[in-house]
């Protein structure tokens, strides 16, 4: 799993975009390998990721 928070419209028209949590599946996204040569940071876990077409319930 991983969690990031995303922003979401608000619920009426006019309201500011809220931030939210969500959590999503390990078949939801992708980790990308995108530390290219640095040796350190390979092991840190802080690659990126990409999530498409991920569905993410209201609750």
């Amino acid at each position: 799993h991983f969690m990031a928070t995303a922003y979401l419209p608000g619920e009426e028209p006019g309201d500011p975009e809220r931030r939210v949590w969500m959590i999503l599946r390990r078949a939801d996204y992708e980790v990308q390998d995108d530390w290219g040569r640095v040796i350190g940071m390979r092991g840190s876990g802080s690659n990126s990721i990409k999530a498409e077409k991920a569905f993410v319930p209201d609750y």
